[in-house]
């Protein structure tokens, strides 16, 4: 990464290194914290052109091997589904309340076609991020870890700035040497250092051959070690070279996230958890319910407590020593 950045004061520098020592390993122990984050995100958008504001909403569950994506359309009414589990993949779809359809099913070992693929981009577009939002910049989902360990980020300032009493970093970045066909050219990070480096604001400057845009993007937090997102302000002005007229996009989020203390089951990501029949051949080990595990506990713990009192009153019984009795002899 390019190092030093001209014009700026000695006070600077040393922030730019701190910023540079600190922030990236931040990022990455944040997103290390919350990589089981699941819950729900709600949200509208208005666009130029769009009819109507779109209102969607995405839940997103987790395990370690396991992954399911709901994806609402509230506008609409529609609904769809994308999941993985260790012996398939599966897209559900399902209309203004109807039941669910089977889309597409792919087996472990059917995963090399292009159509699994598909549903394994969209895991990771929407689910995988969803959580992570906040530490990716907007709008091509770039890792802010990455972007600034990126030999192409060169730092145009790093200085320190007050919001409402609160110490934040701003910082001032370009990527000249980005060939993207929609390339980011710079941006600007406003990041808190005591949470983590966490954005509060991101800007993010693209530039293709038809026109320029900007992105900005305003963060909410829940309180926490790792604070997870709880609301996100975003807005896009996108202007063609050949229209005066720009085009414009703004969005709000609502996000419901945690780090649960117990991960779902692998049973809550198969068919069988959306009212479906499970593949031919597909067979599960059902788990051993709870309640067999505590009456086994129960027992167990009786078995020692007895062990326990026998020994302890064998204890305690005197040791007599037998004496031997015969006639007298003369």
């Amino acid at each position: 990464m390019s190092g030093s950045v001209s014009g700026q004061s000695p006070n600077s520098k040393e922030l730019q290194k701190r910023f540079e020592a600190e922030a990236p390993a931040a990022w990455d122990e944040f997103r290390q914290a919350n990589r089981y984050a699941q819950g729900t995100w709600k949200g509208e958008t208005e666009a130029t052109g769009l009819a109507d504001k779109y209102r969607g909403e995405t839940e997103l569950k987790v395990n370690e091997t396991c992954r399911v994506l709901r994806v609402t359309d509230r506008t609409a009414n529609t609904s769809e589904v994308f999941a993985q589990n260790p012996k398939y993949w599966f897209h559900l779809k399902s209309g203004k309340g109807k039941a669910w359809i089977l889309f597409e099913l792919y087996q472990t070992e059917q995963f090399n076609s292009d159509n699994a693929k598909e549903i394994d981009r969209r895991l990771n577009e929407y689910g995988g991020r969803m959580a992570e939002n906040s530490v990716r910049l907007n709008p091509d989902e770039q890792l802010l870890s990455e972007l600034i360990r990126s030999p192409q980020t060169r730092f145009i300032s790093v200085i320190s700035s007050q919001q409402d009493g609160v110490e934040l970093v701003e910082v001032k970045f370009e990527t000249p040497e980005n060939t993207n066909p929609r390339k980011l050219t710079g941006g600007v990070l406003l990041l808190q250092p005591t949470r983590n480096w966490l954005p509060v604001k991101t800007t993010a400057f693209t530039r293709n051959r038809v026109g320029t845009g900007t992105h900005t993007v305003q963060f909410e937090y829940l309180p926490g070690q790792y604070p997870l997102p709880r609301h996100a302000d975003s807005g896009e002005v996108y202007q063609l070279f050949t229209d005066p007229n720009p085009w414009k996009s703004s969005s709000t989020g609502d996000y419901n996230f945690r780090v649960p203390e117990r991960l779902p089951d692998t049973q809550e990501f198969t068919l069988t958890a959306f009212g479906l029949p499970e593949p031919v051949g597909v067979v599960w080990v059902k788990p051993t319910p709870r309640y067999v595990w505590f009456l086994a506990a129960a027992v167990v713990f009786a078995l020692v407590a007895i062990t326990f009192r026998w020994l302890a009153r064998r204890r305690e019984t005197p040791s007599i020593s037998p004496t031997l009795s015969g006639p007298a002899t003369t």
